[in-house]
């Protein structure tokens, strides 16, 4: 990783991107197991990278709610530093998280059948699916809605958001809103069918489960590449961003520029710079009083 990125949420939604172009290798290879008939599939590994795009997922929401409703604690507390931190407390999570799934649910040609198990291994898949569902889909779901509804409740309905006139602000806060409600509607959609194992075991040794199976593998597969397209169309600021951060070669003082005109990666508004030459947190809406 190039270590000039420009703000946490650029770093932030690049490590996004690799998180699902690694899961969307493992997505097709399943995919392809699946239609050549092979028993096994890369369940362990499939559900390590789901756990781990959706947690970023969840850390970008945090991050924009107090970018844009705690703009002086996001500008003095986080940092790029701390953000690669987090997502490395994140990596160590998930391996723990995802490694009973590689036992229970098998991994890769050799993989346990679950319709041969035992009773008492099929009330620990069971069990430990229902875990993973709470931490991978219920938790992450509710704070994502949370920060999400009330960042369009701030820029919407605060009692300054409620005078604004001016119509490129306006613009600005529809993308924004769009945005996230996009967001939160695809991770709900692409990611939720996933879990369909916690049905019942007649539903998941039957035929049908595989046709099941092929639909919720390319719904995820087409949420993990829905997000890095969304912010590309949408922001430009993302879009500039991710140019200067895989840049090979750029002056001090071309880097120094950029840094100073880049529009911020979701609002596409560009930032004001203070005495230090650190970039202000750039608001959509007016700042909380």
């Amino acid at each position: 990783m190039n270590k000039k990125m420009q703000c946490p949420n650029t770093y932030l939604l690049s490590w996004l991107a690799l998180s699902d172009l690694s899961f969307g290798f493992i997505a097709e290879t399943n995919i392809y197991l699946l239609a050549n008939g092979a028993k096994g599939r890369l369940y362990g590994t499939y559900m390590f990278h789901t756990l781990h795009s959706i947690l970023i997922l969840t850390l970008l929401s945090i991050e924009r709610y107090l970018a844009i409703l705690k703009p002086f604690y996001y500008k003095a507390k986080v940092t790029k530093s701390l953000v690669a931190k987090l997502l490395w407390i994140i990596l160590a999570f998930t391996a723990i998280v995802t490694a009973p799934s590689y036992y229970l649910l098998g991994n890769g040609y050799n993989m346990l059948e679950v319709c041969a198990k035992s009773k008492l291994d099929e009330i620990a898949t069971i069990g430990y699916l229902a875990a993973l569902l709470m931490i991978s889909i219920t938790v992450p779901g509710v704070v994502m809605c949370s920060c999400y509804t009330r960042i369009i409740k701030h820029v919407w309905f605060s009692d300054e958001a409620k005078n604004a006139k001016n119509k490129a602000l306006l613009r600005s806060r529809w993308k924004l809103t769009k945005i996230f409600i996009a967001a939160t509607i695809v991770f709900a959609v692409s990611w939720s069918p996933s879990f369909g194992k916690l049905s019942a075991k007649s539903f998941r040794c039957s035929e049908r489960f595989v046709l099941y199976e092929a639909i919720y593998i390319l719904l995820a597969l087409l949420g993990s590449t829905a997000n890095p397209i969304m912010y590309s169309f949408r922001c430009s600021g993302f879009r500039q961003a991710v140019k200067e951060l895989f840049s090979k070669k750029c002056c001090r003082k071309h880097r120094i520029n950029s840094r100073k005109s880049m529009p911020d990666s979701v609002t596409g508004r560009r930032p004001r710079c203070d005495q230090t030459r650190q970039s202000d947190v750039i608001l959509l809406s007016v700042r909380k009083t």
